[in-house]
Order: C-alpha cells, then sequence, then structure tokens
C-alpha cells in the first residue's frame, strides 16, 4: 500500500529567485527528518542523511507548484507549499503577475510572457480572459468552442511575437476586476491562482 504524507511548509519566494530544487530538498529533509544533512544531486535527486542512513528521493514538480517526493519502493511523498504572496505587496498588478508565476512554474517559457506561461501558474485562468489581449505581433482572440487563437498583424515573426504586451496587461487586468469584482491586485491574483480558500 502506497503511503502519502502530506507536509506543509511555508517558503517564502522572492521576485529575483524563486525557490530551487535545492532549497527545497533541503527544506524538505528539514521537514521530514529534522535534518540539515542532505545532499542534492543535480537535477533531480536529494539526499537526506537521517542518524547515518541514506534516504534518496526523486524530485518532481507539478504545475501547481507541488514537489513531489518518489521514494525507493515506488511510493510518493508529496510536500505542498503555502505561498508567500507577501513580498508582492503593492507591486503593480502586472509586475506582480509575472513575478509570481515565474516563482511558481520557473519561466518564462522561450516564448515569453504568454497566456500558456499564465495558464500553467494560475490554474484559475481561461481562454477567454485572454480576448482581446495585445501581444507584441498580434492580438488573443477567444472562439466559441473555449479556445485560444492568435491572430498575427504583422508579416515578421518573432520568438517572443505571441509575448503580452504594456497594452495587453492593463486589457487582461481590467478584465479579470471586472470579471471577478476584485480591485485588489494580491487578492485577485490569489483568486486566479487558487490560493484565495
Amino acid at each position: 500500500m502506497k503511503k502519502i504524507i502530506l507536509l506543509t511548509l511555508l517558503l517564502v519566494f522572492l521576485t529575483a529567485c524563486g525557490s530551487t530544487p535545492e532549497s527545497t530538498c533541503e527544506s524538505y529533509c528539514n521537514a521530514r527528518f529534522q535534518t540539515s544533512d542532505y545532499e542534492f544531486t543535480s537535477p533531480d535527486l536529494c539526499t537526506c542523511n537521517v542518524n547515518e542512513e541514506a534516504k534518496t528521493y526523486l524530485m518532481t514538480i507539478e504545475s501547481d507548484g507541488a514537489y513531489h517526493f518518489t521514494m525507493p519502493d515506488g511510493s510518493i511523498e508529496t510536500t505542498e507549499f503555502v505561498f508567500d504572496y507577501a513580498p508582492y505587496e503593492g507591486i503593480p498588478f502586472s509586475d506582480a503577475l509575472k513575478a509570481i508565476a515565474s516563482a511558481k512554474v520557473g519561466g518564462p517559457f522561450s516564448m515569453g510572457y504568454t497566456p500558456d506561461f499564465f495558464m500553467s501558474a494560475y490554474p484559475e485562468l481561461q481562454n477567454s480572459d485572454f480576448h482581446g489581449v495585445k501581444a507584441r505581433q498580434g492580438t488573443y482572440r477567444s472562439n466559441s468552442a473555449g479556445g485560444l487563437t492568435f491572430y498575427v498583424e504583422d508579416q515578421v515573426i518573432g520568438s517572443k511575437s505571441k509575448e503580452i504586451t504594456v497594452q495587453g496587461f492593463t486589457t487582461l487586468e481590467n478584465k479579470l476586476k471586472a470579471k471577478h469584482n476584485i480591485d485588489d491586485n494580491l487578492e485577485l491574483i490569489k483568486l486566479i491562482a487558487g490560493d484565495d480558500k
């Protein structure tokens, strides 16, 4: 029988650097075994040294920000992190949206700050939220089937052509605030992140 143990850790993510796999390994060993004797082997092995016994785990991260530690016997231990929004208090919506998404999922992806990137970090976002949002070389449009299409306005397409512009972030912010009837930036971001409960 697989045994699943949930540990809840509070980690502070800073705008410049989110939690790294190594710091997550350290935090995990500290919380799970009360030891600071750990070894992180890049890219995804975490070894906690407990009473002269090495316990090695394979670390994977899910899109919701939860790290999963697969034990040698195949069972999984899950560590859920309570994201700390305090460092993002009082900063503009687009800056907070980008910084928090980057801290949660890493990135941005090679395409830049696109709807796909934000939807990977914020599970409550929908394709329709990006309808009419301007990108570097086009505009996003949602359709009745729930899909999202990028309409190109330029002939030459660059690698970050689909990245949302300043004007696009303003559109997105206004739409989300009207949709959810929330004016506070951080409360809105918590809501779309599913962390408002």
